[in-house]
C-alpha cells in the first residue's frame, strides 16, 4: 500500500496530476468527492489521510468544482 507521508505542499504537488483528471468530469458536493477519491484510492492500493482527502477537496472547491447542497 502506498503511503503519503509528507506535508502539504509536497503532497499536493505530487497530487496536482490526479486533481486535473478529477476537473475533466462533472462538480459533486463535498460529500460526493470525498467518498469518489476514497474510492480511488483504495482502488489504486493507496492510503490517504482524511486531511489529505480535505486538502484535495479544498484545491477542488477553490478551483469551483464542488457544488453546493
Amino acid at each position: 500500500m502506498k503511503k503519503y507521508d509528507m506535508g502539504y505542499s509536497e503532497f499536493m504537488s505530487e497530487m496536482d496530476e490526479y486533481i486535473a483528471t478529477l476537473k475533466q468530469g462533472e462538480a459533486l458536493t463535498e460529500t460526493e468527492w470525498i467518498s469518489w477519491i476514497k474510492g480511488e484510492a483504495k482502488d489504486h492500493d493507496e492510503e490517504l489521510t482524511d486531511e489529505q482527502i480535505g486538502w484535495i477537496v479544498e484545491r477542488l472547491e477553490e478551483d469551483g468544482y464542488v457544488r453546493e447542497i
